[in-house]
C-alpha cells in the first residue's frame, strides 16, 4: 500500500511539473511581436511611416508635403500599437500580415511594409 502512495504522489508531482512547463512556455513566455521597419501609404507612395525599435521604439511619419515628424510607439495588444508625438496623441494603428490601417488628421490610410528593416536617411 505504501508502494502505491508513493507511486501516486510521484506520478501527482511529475504531471503538476509537465503542466506548470507547458503553461510557462505557452502562455507566459510567448514573444510580442514589435513593429519594425518602413511602410509606404498606398494610394500615396510619398508619404512613409519607419518604425525603429532600436531606437527606444521610435516611429517617423514623413509626409508628402511637410516635415518629418519622430514619436515613440508601443504594443498595446494583439495587433494594435499606439503612436505618440507632439501631433499624434494616442493613435491607434491597427497592423496585419504587413500592413496596417491608420487614422491621421481624421482621414485613414493605409500603409504597406516595403522593408524590414527602418530607412531613414533617404528621407532627411
Amino acid at each position: 500500500m505504501k508502494k502505491v502512495y508513493i507511486f501516486g504522489m510521484l506520478a501527482y508531482f511529475v504531471v503538476a511539473l509537465i503542466g506548470c512547463f507547458v503553461y510557462e512556455s505557452y502562455f507566459v513566455s510567448k514573444p510580442r511581436p514589435i513593429l519594425n521597419g518602413t511602410f509606404v501609404n498606398e494610394s500615396n507612395p510619398y508619404n512613409y511611416l519607419v518604425f525603429d525599435k532600436r531606437d527606444n521604439y521610435s516611429f517617423y511619419y514623413i509626409p508628402p508635403d511637410g516635415p518629418k515628424e519622430k514619436g515613440t510607439y508601443y504594443l498595446e495588444s494583439d495587433n494594435i500599437y499606439v503612436l505618440n508625438n507632439d501631433k499624434m496623441i494616442n493613435v491607434k494603428l491597427f497592423y496585419k500580415k504587413n500592413s496596417f490601417i491608420i487614422n491621421i488628421d481624421g482621414i485613414q490610410y493605409k500603409f504597406k511594409r516595403i522593408s524590414n528593416q527602418p530607412i531613414i536617411q533617404i528621407f532627411e
